[in-house]
């Protein structure tokens, strides 16, 4: 987890690149998404709920990991560090960030060409995995702690 207190002192910058990082990671995430080839496994779920309800995907995003925050909560019971309840702060910023970059990529018309298809999902693929550097350094493991970058820091 991320600790963006050192010795009770906040470090804004860490913070701001965080919430930067958060944009950009999204901005990835939508060009998957507008590819029509898939999504990023960290919004597969809130995609498929806002395909079948046509609830923002920004705002079933938020449900969700609002909801991964619940489960997590009932699972560790009095073991939950308090200090985790600001995940659901990161998951309503995440879900905002989603509706945002997606307003963002409908000035981009559908396509229907497999090549350019693919070129949206590559380019996806890479916004997000570039930006995973920048969040991370040998302090946190990564943005939302799915990877370990071990000793990168490009910070």
């Amino acid at each position: 987890m991320m600790n963006f207190f050192n010795q009770n002192k906040i470090e804004y910058k860490r913070i701001i690149k965080y919430v930067v990082g958060l944009f950009i990671m999204n901005i990835g995430i939508a060009f998957s998404i507008k590819s029509n080839l898939g999504s990023t496994p960290v919004v597969a779920v809130p995609y498929a709920v806002s395909l079948i309800s046509g609830i923002d995907l920004g705002i079933c995003n938020m449900a969700f990991q609002c909801f991964l925050v619940l489960i997590e909560l009932l699972i560790l019971r009095r073991a939950f560090p308090p200090k985790h309840f600001l995940q659901v702060f990161v998951g309503i910023l995440f879900g905002a960030f989603t509706s945002v970059s997606m307003i963002l990529l409908n000035v981009i018309p559908p396509v229907d060409n497999l090549v350019i298809q693919i070129i949206f999902l590559i380019l996806g693929i890479i916004i997000f995995i570039w930006i995973i550097p920048l969040c991370s350094n040998k302090y946190c493991s990564s943005c939302c702690g799915w990877f370990n970058t071990g000793d990168i820091n490009l910070c």
